[in-house]
């Protein structure tokens, strides 16, 4: 309420809406991917020879974000991982989803060279 010099009142309602959702965005789901010499299956864990071609191309494969780790520091950026460094034993790769809305998903990728 305002009231002027000469007496005159005027009366302004505002309304405010509070919302209450504390929900964090929801993560993509990943779908795992890994080529072995020649041959895309879906899943995240192979069993290889020495010397095998290894490829991890997870899904979605558009929107979002991805970054990976590996082993001996091994970073990147892009979705798929051609030809991925391969050492005997289990050789661990983590993948990173953000999606549009910010919500990150993980998935984790086990390639053992026998």
């Amino acid at each position: 309420t305002y009231t002027n010099p000469a007496g005159a009142i005027s009366t302004q309602t505002f309304t405010i809406t509070v919302s209450t959702s504390t929900t964090p965005p929801v993560g993509t789901p990943i779908v795992p991917y890994v080529y072995v010499n020649g041959t895309w299956t879906q899943t995240a864990s192979a069993s290889v020879s020495s010397g095998a071609t290894v490829n991890l191309g997870p899904q979605p494969t558009t929107g979002g974000s991805w970054t990976w780790t590996g082993p001996n520091g091994f970073t990147s950026k892009l979705r798929e991982i051609d030809n991925i460094p391969l050492s005997v034993g289990a050789n661990v790769y983590i993948a990173t989803y953000t999606n549009p809305a910010g919500a990150i998903s993980t998935q984790t990728f086990t390639i053992t060279v026998l």
